[in-house]
């Protein structure tokens, strides 16, 4: 007479084998997974920068070969808003045509800010005004910018960035600005021409920028960039994908 036999169970030590193998197989296809992540965000960014450079074409065809940056300054900022059409200085004039942009497409009773400079991470508002595209600019963040991508979903509640004097500027553009920074070169004189100065880094600290007061921004055209294939226009403010 046969006995029935009992149903076999794993030993310890088969367990273990199992266990082993599970966190290699996880071991190695982990790396992998990120790689394809960090691939795809890539791809996604650098569909942002060639919708930058299609509508840079646009722009400079529609402009007679301008390329686009904020313009306004000292005796030219033709706004609607009576708050910004009289600015004192440069930046005053940067800051108030980044105003005037996002209050028409975006909120009306957006507040002034006096004297900031947003020329690197907010140039793009004027890709919106030129398009009439609505606020926030979803190609104006990278991917791989998960802070400002969280910012782009409620610009109505800016976040704390520890601003000196409570929330300021930054703060409340921080939903409309772009991961791609764009050069100096592109919005700014090369050099000082007679008693025109031009824009230079801070000496105290690098995250400040010094303007003239009465300089003149934007005016750069296609035609004066030589060797166009070897020069950078955009380019993220942080590496994103790699490192």
């Amino acid at each position: 007479m046969k006995t029935k036999q009992q149903p076999r169970g794993f030993s310890l030590v088969e367990l273990v084998v199992v266990c082993i193998v599970v966190v290699a197989v996880c071991a190695v296809a982990w790396p992998g997974a990120r790689l394809a992540r960090s691939q795809a965000g890539l791809s996604g960014s650098l569909a942002n920068l060639k919708k930058i450079g299609e509508v840079t074409g646009n722009y400079a065809a529609d402009y007679e070969d301008q390329l686009w940056s904020f313009t306004w300054h000292p005796g030219y900022a033709p706004s609607e808003y009576d708050d910004l059409q009289n600015p004192a200085g440069s930046s005053t004039a940067v800051g108030y045509q980044a105003v005037d942009i996002v209050r028409r497409l975006y909120d009306e009773d957006f507040p002034r800010f006096d004297d900031r400079l947003g020329t690197y991470w907010l140039s793009m508002l004027v890709l919106a005004d030129y398009l009439d595209e609505s606020l926030p600019l979803e190609w104006a963040v990278s991917p791989g910018d998960k802070v400002r991508l969280e910012w782009q979903l409620d610009p109505d509640n800016p976040p704390d960035l520890n601003e000196q004097g409570g929330e300021g500027w930054s703060a409340m553009f921080a939903g409309f600005g772009s991961s791609y920074e764009l050069m100096p070169a592109f919005f700014a004189p090369d050099e000082r021409v007679g008693n025109q100065n031009t824009i230079s880094q801070y000496r105290a600290s690098h995250n400040f920028t010094s303007i003239p007061g009465e300089l003149e921004f934007g005016g750069r055209r296609v035609s004066e960039v030589l060797f166009p294939s070897q020069k950078v226009h955009m380019a993220e403010r942080a590496s994103f994908f790699f490192g």
